[in-house]
């Protein structure tokens, strides 16, 4: 369990880093390191600073995290709404209004799921007529947060001066929380902060073809760093993939190259249409999706 987790966060796709090597004029370090598909960015999620203003969020869906605030600030409120509005204070920091209907029935924190949409009015401030826009968001689904210590263990995994063994303990502590974890990881798909992999460093000669020398040290420990976001997107795959299913047509099949067998095409829009269901239902709809990577003969199928 815990090496198919720590291959799914370190062993997707590789690109090569090179840096000066040792035994020979041009050698090089070359480092094994993942390189995942673009991660779908959340607002208000990346560590105290947002990672994507309201204004680029606009028309689109996201996946937020914040609870119901106890000092509202100064807000546009559009009366017209069906929903009742709600005044969020984020847990990436800053306050935005939430339509939502009935309300926000979580005594903590609560993940939101919705479009975020731009509000236009006049300024409250006396004597200011200037035009204001602030950016609101209609909510489609919402529901408390059950894994309330998520926010802080990814913090903990982006620490630098986390130890590597503790890191990938942390990593399939997290892989083991299941479907509770996948709003937080969502929400944290534009995180930006580094988290650092250990991982291991081998010489080969600059020119193609070039051998090892005989007396070439054995790999050596090296560190590279992945985004926050890209951790979390790995980790989310690592959690829906069917666990031990082996397709019927994976006989035979020899796909061209080495890659994820599906792609989620848009995060928060997956959780929409997936949130109520259990894991074990999510793990048994994506067993087809296999079963025409397989029958494609390794050609990434796209899930939506």
């Amino acid at each position: 369990m815990a090496n198919s987790i720590h291959s799914a966060i370190t062993g997707r796709a590789a690109e090569c880093i090179r840096t000066t090597g040792r035994w020979m004029a041009g050698a090089a370090w070359v480092v094994m390191l993942v390189a995942g598909g673009t991660a779908t960015r959340a607002f208000g999620q990346g560590g105290s600073q947002p990672v994507m203003s309201p204004s680029q969020q606009t028309d689109r869906q996201v996946v937020m995290l914040g609870r119901e605030s106890r000092v509202p600030w100064q807000h546009l409120i559009d009366p017209d709404r069906a929903a009742d509005a709600v005044y969020v204070d984020l847990a990436g920091g800053g306050q935005i209004v939430a339509y939502i209907q009935g309300g926000l029935a979580c005594p903590g924190p609560a993940w939101l799921l919705g479009r975020m949409e731009a509000a236009r009015g006049r300024s409250k401030r006396p004597g200011d007529p200037s035009a204001v826009t602030e950016h609101q968001l209609a909510v489609d689904a919402w529901g408390c947060v059950r894994w309330t210590e998520g926010p802080e263990l990814l913090t903990r995994l982006a620490d630098p001066a986390l130890p590597p063994v503790d890191r990938l303990d942390l990593v399939n502590r997290i892989g083991a929380v299941g479907m509770d974890a996948v709003p937080v990881l969502i929400a944290h798909l534009g995180d930006e902060r580094p988290v650092l992999w250990e991982t291991k460093l081998r010489e080969y000669g600059q020119a193609p073809g070039t051998p090892c020398p005989a007396a070439a040290s054995d790999p050596v420990a090296g560190t590279v760093a992945q985004p926050l976001g890209q951790t979390c997107e790995n980790l989310l795959y690592a959690i829906i993939t069917p666990r031990g299913y082996r397709s019927p047509f994976e006989a035979g099949a020899h796909p061209p190259r080495v890659g994820r067998m599906f792609r989620v095409a848009d995060w928060p829009a997956w959780w929409g249409r997936n949130h109520a269901r259990t894991l074990d239902d999510v793990r048994a709809a994506l067993r087809p999706v296999i079963d025409r990577y397989w029958q494609s003969n390794g050609e990434e199928q796209v899930v939506r």
